[in-house]
Parts: structure tokens; C-alpha cells; sequence
């Protein structure tokens, strides 16, 4: 977004919303979103704050710090096409989703890559990548969610770690993630195991939505 929103702008998604008859959608609001009354249009217009996120980001310099130090042994690995299926069905399984087709043809596709992490040889966790053209690598589709999900953050710990290693040799000049239990305080373990990668974060963004 290069300029302020408008009324009318809102007014244009909804109704392109409703004529293609999209029932379900998220509209975002962050704390540098411009003009002020731009919440107070979406409440206007029936949209209630859905859920918050912190959006954490770093820069390309090398990595410095590793994953998790509890003693758990994990091993990550990037997803072929000979682990697809695997992986797929764990997605399936966590999210309670059936992706039909589509999630498999993310490997081997340009600038996306998938990874997962075992323990005892077990597949437990897994996460992905998206590097875009300009460098901006975000960090995603992460299963289980880590205080969703999930009480265990070291699964995702260590994924993040080799993802940004990866990501570094593989050109990415900068990363973005969210973490989807913000904390005011930042009390979770999330943000210490993102700042150990060389994390900060910059705003919390609001999702909204008709409930």
C-alpha cells in the first residue's frame, strides 16, 4: 500500500467480496495503517477484530545462534517430491484439512521450499519458505502452531533455525514471520527463540472479519 485507504476503497472490497460470493475473508489492520478513522470504517461495515499476530522480521546477516539447547535431538530435512506425500498427509493431519491436489505441486515450485523436523525418527513438526524476487523470504505454513497448537516451541525452533541458514545460501536477504499468540509482553517462548535468530518485532497486525 503506497497511499491512505478510503471509505470507498473499503466499500469496493466488500462488494467484489459479496458478488463473488466470498463468505470468508480477512481485512488487516497494523499500527501505521493511515487515515486513524480506517478500524473505524471496518466496525462500521459489520467487520470485528478476528485475531492479532506479531510480525517479526530480520535482516541478512549471517547466522549466529543455532536452535534449541534442551538436549533434544531433532533432525530437519527439506521435503523432495520422494517425501511429499509424508509431508502432505502430516499438513492434513494437523490442520484437519484435504488439500486435494494442490499442496504437492509446492515442490519443486520456484521460490518455494517445505522442511520437517523429526524426533526419534518420528515426523513432528514442519514449516515453510516462500523467497520472492526481491529477496524478502517469508516463513509460514508452520504445523504444529506453537501456542496454538502446540505447548512444544522447540520443534519449531529448530526448524526456523535451519530455514534461515538455508535460506541465507539460497540469496534471501531478509525474513518475515508472525507469531499467532502475541503476547503483549512478549512472555512466550516464541520471542526468545525468534530473537536468538537475530529477530525483532516491528508491529502487531489485526485480522478482521464478519463473525
Amino acid at each position: 500500500m503506497t497511499a491512505p485507504t478510503s471509505a470507498e476503497a473499503i466499500n469496493l472490497i466488500l462488494d467484489g467480496c459479496e458478488e463473488a460470493g466470498i463468505s470468508m475473508f480477512l481485512l488487516q489492520s497494523l499500527p501505521h495503517c493511515r487515515p486513524a478513522q480506517y478500524e473505524g470504517w471496518l466496525g462500521e461495515r459489520g467487520l470485528e477484530p478476528f485475531d492479532a499476530q506479531d510480525r517479526v522480521v530480520r535482516g541478512g546477516s549471517p547466522l549466529d545462534a543455532a536452535g534449541p539447547t534442551s538436549g533434544r535431538e531433532f533432525a530437519v530435512e527439506r521435503v523432495s517430491r520422494d517425501s511429499a506425500d509424508e509431508w502432505v498427509a502430516f499438513m492434513e493431519r494437523v490442520y484437519r484439512l484435504d488439500t486435494g491436489p494442490w499442496l504437492p505441486e509446492l515442490i519443486g515450485r520456484a521460490g518455494w521450499h517445505q522442511y520437517v523436523v523429526r524426533e526419534a525418527g518420528e515426523l513432528v513438526g514442519a514449516r515453510g519458505m516462500y523467497i520472492g524476487s526481491d529477496g524478502i523470504a517469508w516463513l509460514g505454513m508452520d504445523g504444529p502452531v506453537p501456542g496454538v497448537m502446540t505447548d512444544d516451541y522447540e520443534l519449531d525452533a529448530a526448524l526456523c533455525a535451519f530455514i534461515v541458514e538455508d535460506g541465507l545460501a539460497r540469496g534471501a536477504r531478509s525474513f518475515i514471520a508472525d507469531i499467532e499468540l502475541p503476547s503483549s509482553d512478549q512472555a512466550t517462548p516464541a520471542y526468545e527463540n525468534f530473537a536468538r535468530l537475530g529477530f525483532s518485532r516491528p508491529y502487531v497486525r489485526t485480522h478482521w472479519t464478519r463473525c
